[in-house]
């Protein structure tokens, strides 16, 4: 008996790491993997009314742990057994989790979450089809999709915090300390601060993705046709890359910023003309952070060390935190408009003391704008026509599945 049970474990193991290098776990079987396009079909094919009631859901999500019926009837103004009809529809698509052990209630789940933000981007114009999964991570997952322009592809970022790492999203995100925040509202508060980082730094010239929009948990980009670093097996000139790279850390330096993540996996590479572009950008802190010269060698050493496993490579980078600021003349007033620390409000932009009254202030205003924009726009939902939308979504999903 004790044989056959281990041959059967042995099997479940097997066939479960199987699927999860064919599912999208990482590697190239991550093109398997397909975002559920059900999730938009399902709140799309839902009444004004049942997608009132799933708003008012993550409205109430905000600040309670489990929402009640009353406080669900009361802000979404649906009210009598309806409200019951409702809720067990939005239940059954699997956009809300019921509790009635302690506390009878109910929460936003990803998936709930899922079918809003793609919902307003759908309405927008911004997507208009979802294609592959082409990365999955600890804290997010990465899809191409088509934008609003004919055959615009573009990359889709689901911020998905908790999922894994749960210290260390904590760590990297103090914005969230002293909060007992819940995954889904910290996923938003992630994508709403890297949509303004790219943005930020597009502007500056960075070698970045074009940021398109953002909604809730979800930012959309520019796609790039460039290799990760980590799928790279080689280079014709590895000195000029990471020459080119070095030379980004310096940049972000005079900009008053560290990337913070900084390695193979965060990096994209052209491999014939080793031109580079950087992602992955919630996490950046200000040079003036207490640890910013731990976090700045720990970014160079992640390079030096890749460099030098995979290309047999060995170079040194000496980076001066202190670097000067970016040359703009004599006029110290266009230097301090180029320090892009203090204009994003990174973490360690306000010196040593993060107990200090504007972080703090910053802190809880990025906590409480970022609920308040999408509970507004989540009720502006309810007006808008999307059948139109859906059919040409539909057909398009239909179109690349037999391509």
């Amino acid at each position: 008996i004790a044989w056959i049970f281990l041959a059967l474990l042995g099997a479940v193991v097997t066939s479960r790491i199987k699927r999860m290098r064919e599912g999208g776990y990482g590697g190239a079987g991550s093109l398997a993997a397909k975002l559920d396009t059900s999730v938009v079909e399902s709140i799309l094919n839902m009444s004004k009314e049942t997608r009132k009631v799933l708003a008012a859901v993550e409205t109430g999500t905000s600040n309670h742990l489990l929402v009640p019926t009353k406080l669900i009837s009361k802000i979404s103004g649906v009210k009598g057994g309806a409200i019951k009809h409702h809720i067990s529809e939005i239940h059954r698509r699997k956009f809300v989790y019921h509790c009635a052990k302690d506390y009878d209630g109910y929460r936003l789940t990803y998936r709930g979450l899922d079918a809003l933000a793609i919902l307003t981007l759908i309405s927008r114009g911004v997507l208009t089809s979802i294609g592959p999964c082409i990365g999955r991570g600890k804290e997010s997952d990465v899809y191409l999709g088509y934008g609003r322009e004919q055959n615009q592809m573009v990359v889709i970022k689901i911020h998905r915090l908790g999922r894994i790492s749960f210290m260390k999203a904590r760590e990297k995100r103090d914005y969230t300390k002293g909060e007992k925040s819940n995954w889904l509202l910290v996923s938003k508060i992630a994508a709403s601060k890297e949509f303004r980082n790219i943005r930020a730094l597009y502007g500056c010239d960075f070698p970045v993705p074009q940021p398109i929009d953002h909604n809730r948990h979800i930012v959309v980009m520019e796609y790039k046709a460039e290799k990760l670093l980590n799928n790279v097996a080689s280079l014709r000139r590895p000195q000029r890359t990471f020459g080119i790279i070095m030379e980004i850390v310096r940049k972000f330096l005079a900009h008053g910023l560290i990337h913070g993540d900084l390695n193979e996996f965060n990096l994209l590479i052209e491999p014939r003309s080793g031109n580079v572009t950087v992602i992955d950008f919630p996490q950046m802190i200000s040079k003036q952070h207490s640890e910013a010269a731990e976090w700045l060698s720990r970014d160079v050493d992640c390079v030096v060390k890749f460099f030098k496993k995979r290309f047999g490579k060995e170079y040194n980078a000496t980076i001066d935190l202190e670097q000067s600021e970016v040359d703009t003349g004599e006029d110290p007033a266009a230097a301090k408009a180029q320090r892009l620390d203090r204009q994003l409000r990174v973490s360690g932009c306000y010196g040593d003391d993060h107990q200090s009254a504007a972080y703090e202030r910053h802190r809880k205003e990025l906590l409480n704008s970022n609920i308040a924009d999408d509970n507004e726009e989540a009720f502006q939902l309810q007006d808008v026509d999307l059948d139109a939308l859906w059919d040409d979504f539909a057909k398009r999903e239909k179109r690349e599945g037999r391509e």
